[in-house]
């Protein structure tokens, strides 16, 4: 039996990251929130500049969609990789974050079983505890939910 690893907050940024799927972007905060720091969005940003190969970093955007300055190529950099992917840029460099703005559903779940397929041995238990509720009757876009708690 393998020995029980916990993922360092890098290693779980990447494979956040890594799990957006193409035509989709997330925020830095986002990223941050669900690697279990909700307050490291600027630590996600520097993980994101110190880069990490087959990481699509041109998924992540700011807050309000904007596209990053230190990107490769700056934001015309990042706008031509996420145009390739489907995600329309605004002449402004931002990205319309009520259409493309990825939240997994029922993300605790789901960020134990791609850990676990990264790590191979991270459970449920190693995943930060939910840190508010979600009344699914009420349910409104991903967009809402993340910006307005």
């Amino acid at each position: 039996m393998k020995p029980h690893v916990r993922l360092s907050f890098r290693d779980r940024v990447h494979a956040i990251v890594r799990a957006v799927p193409k035509g989709s972007v997330v925020t830095y905060g986002q990223v941050a929130r669900l690697a279990g720091r909700p307050r490291a969005a600027r630590e996600v940003g520097w993980i994101a500049h110190a880069g990490g190969a087959r990481v699509p970093w041109q998924r992540v955007v700011n807050r309000e969609g904007g596209l990053a300055k230190g990107y490769t190529g700056g934001p015309a950099g990042q706008k031509r990789a996420l145009q390739r992917e489907g995600v329309r840029v605004g002449a402004n460099y931002r990205v319309n974050l009520r259409r493309y703005l990825w939240w997994p559903s029922g993300h605790e779940h789901y960020l134990a079983e791609m850990f676990a397929r990264f790590e191979h041995t991270v459970g449920l238990a190693d995943l930060p505890k939910r840190q508010h509720r979600v009344n699914h009757r009420h349910q409104r876009s991903s967009y809402h939910q993340f910006h307005h708690r």
